[in-house]
């Protein structure tokens, strides 16, 4: 057990050190801090030093401010009720983002409206069967969504685009494929001088006729060896559409 000695101010660290601010043990020590006596004894505050004061807060028992208060959003609010009479304040979170938004939160949020959002068809229910009704909504949901993809891989196919000024016509033509610009990828087939790929991209997204049409049109130029590597790429690409 090592026994504990008095040291001499003259020699004590914290000589001279009292304003060391860096340092709490030298700068408070003294202060808030146990000490021994000349006799040995171990010294320490009798009482704590802080001191505590406690107030109590009148609050009135009447609820007209919460009441106030839940109004304002409530007044501020359109509650509707859906299909089961469940009332909802906010429809879509896609309106929430203004439309120059590009951030990965809204572009999630507008393919969940492209999803999931009830459909706007403008069918009368007496005249549209439910086979109608059903056709109608399945092709509205696919431009929905296509029109999401449009938007959310523009700006890499432009930067695609962009980097590399010295890509084939073809080669063009399915960089804007693969972001659902059919108009853009006729222009590039046509600068290009191929009319003909062009003229299939315009029907892209076609019925079966069309896509049987399309695979005879592979075969007659496999057979003719006038099959270019990108142009049956697009052709491949557009079966797919």
């Amino acid at each position: 057990m090592r026994k504990y000695i008095r040291v001499e101010g003259a020699i004590s660290v914290a000589n001279g050190a009292e304003d060391a601010l860096g340092d709490a043990g030298l700068s408070f020590g003294r202060s808030f801090r146990v000490g021994w006596s000349p006799g040995g004894a171990l010294v320490r505050p009798s009482s704590s030093g802080t001191i505590v004061l406690e107030r109590r807060i009148p609050i009135s028992s009447s609820n007209t401010l919460s009441s106030k208060l839940l109004q304002h959003p409530l007044t501020h609010s359109s509650i509707l009720p859906d299909d089961r009479g469940v009332p909802f304040a906010i429809s879509s979170f896609a309106s929430l983002f203004p439309a120059t938004d590009a951030s990965s939160d809204a572009s999630l949020f507008r393919l969940v409206s492209a999803l999931f959002d009830p459909l706007s068809l403008h069918l009368s229910p007496r005249a549209a069967s439910p086979d109608i009704r059903n056709r109608v909504a399945l092709l509205t949901r696919k431009a929905a969504l296509f029109t999401w993809l449009q938007s959310a891989v523009a700006p890499a196919v432009q930067e695609h685009i962009q980097t590399h000024p010295a890509a084939s016509a073809p080669a063009a033509a399915f960089a804007h494929l693969t972001g659902n610009q059919l108009e853009c990828a006729c222009d590039a087939a046509m600068d290009g001088g191929y009319p003909t790929l062009a003229t299939l991209i315009a029907q892209a997204g076609g019925d079966s006729r069309y896509r049987a049409d399309l695979r005879e049109q592979l075969v007659i130029w496999i057979d003719q060896k006038l099959t270019h590597l990108l142009i049956a790429t697009c052709a491949k690409f557009m079966l797919a559409c």
